[in-house]
């Protein structure tokens, strides 16, 4: 940008200033004669108090309703106007009327210490306006980039901690051609004067000043923006500015040693300046160094300084533009100021292209006023050095109290980057105290339809504050800024107490404690409502030394010790009107909206000997909204405790509610959730993804996947984790108005893959999976007639409500507790990678094959290998749910897309085929909790209709034979077992077999064989009829882990799993003394030929050889005539807890046979028929004295027709 002669808020014509007060009024006495020269000397003095007066009040004394006034070091004789010129600032400004009631121009054309400005009582009405302006000054914006080569490169290493290694450096030269000319063609325009010579020629000594910091590296075309992190003050007292090319500049930034002949230090940079550094590996946590020729420069250039601004008690129209105060005298040794630039009790005051460094308290205070930092004013290094070290000592960079403050843009001057706002290296960068601080924009040339790109980034005003102690402080005060708030290497990049903040785009970033710091706050996200946030493909860092990260963000948090903490009531997330519906009537507006919001790689502990780690989010009592997020766990070791929700962790009544998002039709991913653990099998099983703790509630909505952690979702103490359709604003409801309108692309598809268990409700605690698809649009029609749901409670024609949930889907992918087996890492050729940052993830779109969307995997579910894919790059089975401590599992209108292998096996184990046949997907229910599920679709149908099966009906003696296996039947049971005697029964409802002649007895399964196969000698149905691709696994007595089957090894875990899934044992087992004399029911042991019970606890001398040999058959016969069913052994879970409608009876493999007791089993699960129609747990009856107007003593469930 050149320099421009009509840049004012004055004219700059006008009228000369009178400004001459007569103390003596000529009087004549007796002696004196009539002459009317004489005579008119009193009216002259009375003219000229007149004059004086009519001036102070500020009325114009001519007809150009004007006044122009310059400083400068000589004073002209030859002018009419040398009464408007001035030696010093503070000539000028003690000439200025009272009240100012026309445009009055100051300029200041001097090089060197101008001294103070002071302005104090000053008064503007009417036309009145007061403009002071620097002509020794340029402006940095977007012009400078870094010129040199070599080693160093033309940068000054100035940062603590830096390092051959480091990447601390911070530019000194700079190819500055746009600067250069601006104050080449400055002129003071009263006067036509040109003030070129303010600066110091090429290759000769001066003096300047400088503040400025990196606002963007760009590549060669300066199109490709990133975001590299420095600031510094440039302190040129008798330096080469200009070098003998002409086209380069050196700032001379104030360094931490002397370089080059610089002789403007800081010691302190060196031990008390702010750094981060990761204590898990050590890393240093800074941008990636300026590289030559990319880096564009944003800040102010002046040839002189002010050793401090002070305003006070005054009314504008007032601007002050273009001075840099200095609050140290380099000649003295001394600092000179406390406060650079104060404004108090003052209204409409305008600080433009100015800044503050050196000052001992504040670079700029500002109190009971209002004011407008217009295009760029910074605050960098105000501190004493002295006091520095002191914990008590405080300064600041902004301090504002009861103030309200607007970051001021212009789209002629200073659009987009071209601005800024910064805050460097204090105690507190901005510090807010019952203010308001507002403004920024995101380019006033992007429309509501554009998108911010690469090529218009550049047109987003930035908020700039790094290396405090605290970035942004405030409160009871309100931050509102709608361009990009870059808060960056500040111990706590944000605090707020009592405070609102709302922003644009933000960044936060390394902060060595926490991005954000909530209490009793709200943080807003996209304040400007109206703007598309969203873009595609661009990066922020480009070096070779740092992960490529894409700028097609709303939002980002990068390694920071923890992203968020909020307590006390605070609130992160949209304020978004209750009504969405007429958004710019778009279904995918929200989505532009809300872009992506990256959370990366939370550091989470103060040093390498902290034991327990830090969630990346923390909710205390209070309420996050979470749109579009992507969050990035670091890669532990697995040496801290567990970490109940390294990603997002609420608590204490907390409330988190997740919403992703595609696009209209299911597919772009740049607002799907996606929370990602390390890679280290060890660092997984020490943590869970999310955690709802203590009386606190989560909510997955929208596309989520959730990969790579021990747990991938945990609710524990009183708490619930809920997944289901997008909620309206107050959770109660859905949400067919705001989000919901985006219809499949909200729709909840849940992905979870975990190496410990997918998803566990521990202590008291639920899990909830509701409406994660539409069974109506994939059951036959028969099942659907008289359900007794209807989801949504709407009907299927409603397209906008009733495909919130029409695209759902619940996917696990489990994997086993075992580091060589465990699939740890996603990423390959078809689950996405999403441990390292990239452009965007992919976009998975809604599946076709199954009807619904999918996250992690990113194939059709109904390709020909799924299975193979699954098994290679994702599961290898697993823990899907676990429910424990008196917890709830409530399952409803869910649709499982599953397309793992069939694990028909009788035992969880990946080693034991290769196929997958024993990579069981496990629900364990425990102790007391439960399990209700209803209305279950799988594979995109009716359960049954899908090929997933559990087990044959018997145990195998030997190799099963494709066609008849009675030849390989098992008969190593408990003769006495009641129904099947020794046959060796596995699951009732597996396919069948013919089994030797009066096996099948008693007064039942011989006719329920007759009537299954037509013949008695069989066991099991002519074809599989245990559906599912799940298995059901119950609590059992801790002793029987300690069993293993006889000519087993003793870690022979398959006694102890085929109890779990309230199967009988094959056969019998043996468990050695030395573990046996720790549980007494081991000790009464079973003739495995009689049944016999042998009696009380044997001595240990009397086992021989070294095992006992025990028979736990399902049930013991004690008295010949009767049975029972007390085996100590068995689960001890009552049929209650698990309460299965029909179709989940065809979604867990083993459900059927544990809602049955033969074989002297106890009966595990009830089943219920889910339907209004006869026979349906909902049916009330429909005769008259027959108990009709009833329905169920099971269920009662407030969304469904009872």
């Amino acid at each position: 940008m050149a320099f421009n002669s009509n840049d004012l808020y004055t004219l700059s014509g006008g009228v000369e200033i009178f400004n001459y007060w007569n103390p003596f009024v000529t009087k004549h006495d007796t002696s004196s004669f009539y002459n009317w020269e004489q005579d008119n000397l009193p009216l002259y003095d009375l003219e000229e108090r007149t004059y004086y007066l009519w001036e102070k009040f500020g009325y114009p004394l001519s007809a150009v309703p004007s006044m122009a006034l310059l400083v400068s070091s000589t004073i002209p004789t030859d002018s009419t106007a040398s009464a408007n010129v001035f030696t010093s600032v503070s000539a000028a400004i003690e000439s200025l009327p009272e009240i100012i009631r026309m445009p009055t121009l100051i300029e200041v054309a001097l090089s060197g210490d101008l001294g103070t400005i002071e302005l104090n009582n000053i008064k503007c009405e009417e036309d009145g306006v007061l403009e002071i302006i620097n002509r020794g000054f340029a402006p940095l914006a977007e012009w400078a980039e870094i010129s040199g080569t070599g080693a160093m490169g033309g940068k000054a290493s100035i940062y603590s901690n830096a390092g051959a290694d480091a990447h601390d450096y911070t530019p000194n030269v700079f190819s500055a051609l746009g600067p250069i000319q601006y104050y080449t063609d400055s002129s003071a325009l009263a006067f036509s004067a040109n003030t070129a010579d303010l600066f110091p020629a090429a290759t000769k000594n001066g003096f300047f000043r400088s503040l400025s910091f990196a606002t963007a590296q760009c590549s060669a075309t300066a199109t490709s923006p990133s975001k590299p992190g420095y600031a510094w003050a440039g302190v040129g007292n008798d330096e080469v500015l200009l070098a003998a090319d002409g086209n380069t500049l050196s700032m001379w930034p104030l360094a931490r040693t002397s370089f080059t002949g610089n002789k403007v230090t800081d010691s302190t940079i060196d031990t008390l300046d702010v750094s981060t550094y990761s204590p898990i590996d050590g890393e240093y946590l800074i941008r990636s160094q300026p590289q030559d020729a990319q880096q564009i420069l944003n800040g102010t250039l002046t040839a002189n300084r002010v050793s401090h601004i002070k305003i006070e008690n005054s009314d504008g129209p007032i601007y002050v533009r273009g001075f840099i105060v200095d609050g140290y005298d380099d000649v003295a040794g001394a600092y000179s100021t406390e406060v650079g630039i104060g404004v108090y009790n003052c209204n409409n005051v305008s600080l433009e292209d100015c800044g503050a460094t050196r000052c001992t308290y504040a670079g700029y205070e500002i109190n009971n006023s209002k004011v407008k930092l217009r295009r760029r004013n910074l605050a960098i290094r105000n501190y004493d050095t002295a006091s520095r070290s002191s914990v008590s000592y405080k300064s600041y960079g902004f301090k504002i109290s009861n103030s309200e403050v607007e970051y001021k843009t212009d789209s002629s001057y200073s659009v987009g980057t071209a601005a800024c706002l910064g805050s460097f290296f204090q105690t507190y960068g901005m510090h807010l105290s019952n203010s308001k601080l507002f403004g920024g924009d995101l380019g006033p040339g992007l429309a509501d339809s554009d998108v911010v790109q690469k090529t218009t980034m550049r047109q987003v005003t930035p908020l700039e504050v790094g290396y405090n102690k605290f970035g942004v402080y405030a409160d009871s005060s309100e931050y509102d800024i709608k361009g990009l708030s870059d808060i960056y290497n500040n111990e706590i990049n944000i605090k707020a107490n009592g405070s609102v903040l709302r922003t644009g785009r933000f960044m936060v970033e390394f902060a060595s404690r926490e991005g954000i710091d909530l209490d009793n706050s709200k943080f807003i996200l996209n304040t400007d409502f109206e703007k598309k946030i969203r873009s595609y493909s661009d990066t922020i860092y480009t070096t070779p030394a740092v992960t490529e990260i894409p700028f097609s963000r709303l939002g980002m948090f990068t390694k920071n010790r923890r992203h968020i903490l909020l307590d006390n009531g605070s609130y992160y997330g949209p304020d978004y009107p209750t009504e969405l519906s007429s958004y710019k009537e778009n279904q995918g507006a929200l989505a532009d909206a809300y872009s992506m919001i990256e959370y990366n790689f939370a550091f989470g502990i103060d040093d390498k000997s902290t034991s327990s780690q830090l969630p990346s989010i923390s909710i205390n009592n209070s309420r996050a909204v979470m749109p579009a997020t992507t969050l990035r766990t670091v890669n532990t070791n697995g040496d801290a405790s567990f970490v109940k929700g390294l990603g997002i962790q609420a608590t204490n009544g907390g409330v988190c509610k997740l919403i992703g998002y595609g696009d209209e039709n299911g597919g772009n991913s740049m607002g799907r959730t996606y929370i990602i653990g390390g890679t280290s099998f060890q660092g997984q099983q020490k943590s869970s993804a999310i955690a709802a703790v203590n009386n606190s509630t989560v909510y997955i909505t929208g596309p989520t996947g959730i990969a790579q952690y021990g747990i991938g979702i945990l609710s524990d103490n009183n708490s619930v984790i809920k997944a289901s359709p997008v909620l309206s604003e107050d959770d109660n409801s859905y949400d067919g108005s705001g989000w919901g309108r985006m219809q499949n692309a909200v729709g909840t598809c849940l992905d979870i893959h975990a190496t410990r268990a997918c998803a566990v409700a521990s202590n008291n605690s639920q899990l909830r999976f509701e409406d994660l698809g539409y069974f109506p649009n994939f059951w036959p029609t028969a099942q659907v007639a008289n359900a007794d749901y209807a989801p949504l409670g709407l009907a299927n024609s409603d397209n906008i409500v009733s495909s919130l949930c029409q695209a759902g889907a619940l996917q696990f992918f489990p994997n086993p507790v075992d580091g060589n087996m465990a699939i740890t890492t996603l990423g390959s050729t078809n689950f996405n990678s999403l441990y390292t940052p990239t452009a965007n993830p992919a976009a998975f779109d809604y599946d076709t094959s199954l009807s619904c969307n999918r996250v992690l995997y990113n194939a059709s579910y109904g390709g020909a290998n799924t299975a193979s894919q699954y098994r290679a790059q994702a599961t290898r089975g697993g823990v899907c749910v676990v429910a424990t401590g008196d917890s709830e599992v409530f399952v409803r209108n869910v649709h499982f897309p599953t397309g793992q292998y069939n694990t028909d096996g009788d035992f969880f184990d990946p080693s034991a085929s290769i196929g997958g046949c024993n990579d069981l997907q496990i629900w364990n229910i425990q102790d007391t909790s439960r399990l209700n599920a209803s209305y279950a679709t799988v594979s995109g149908a009716y359960p049954s209709l899908r090929g997933y099966t559990g087990p044959r009906s018997f145990y195998s003696s030997g190799v099963l034979d494709i066609g008849e296996d009675s030849s390989a039947v098992s008969y190593a049971g408990f003769s006495g077992t009641p129904d099947t005697a020794s046959l060796s029964v596995l699951d009732h409802y597996g396919s069948g077999v013919s089994v030797s002649a009066g096996i099948i007895r008693g007064g039942v399964m011989p006719t329920i064989q007759t009537s299954r196969t037509g013949d008695v000698n069989t066991y099991g149905p002519d074809s599989y009829e245990n559906r599912g691709p799940y298995r059901l696994f119950f609590p059992v007595n801790p002793e029987a882990k300690i069993l293993s089957y006889i000519g087993a090894s003793s870690n022979d875990t398959r006694p102890y799993q085929h109890l779990a899934q309230g199967y009988a044992l094959s056969g019998a087992v043996s468990a050695t003394p030395s573990l046996s004399a720790t549980y007494p029911n081991i000790l009464n042991p079973i003739n495995q030929y009689t049944g016999d019970v042998l009696g009380g606890a044997y001595a240990s001398g009397h086992y021989f050889p070294d095992t006992i040999t025990i028979e736990l058959s399902a049930s013991v016969d004690f008295s010949g005539t009767g049975y029972t069913t007390n085996n100590p052994m068995l689960p001890n879970n009552s049929n209650a807890n698990v309460l299965l409608d029909e179709s989940f009876s065809n979604t867990f493999s083993n459900a059927k046979h544990c809602n049955t007791n033969y074989s002297g089993r106890k009966r595990l699960v009830s089943i219920y028929k889910a339907s209004t129609a006869e026979g349906g747990e909902c049916f009330p009856g429909d005769e008259e004295d027959r108990g009709q107007g009833f329905t169920s003593t099971n269920i009662f469930d407030v969304e469904r027709d009872m």
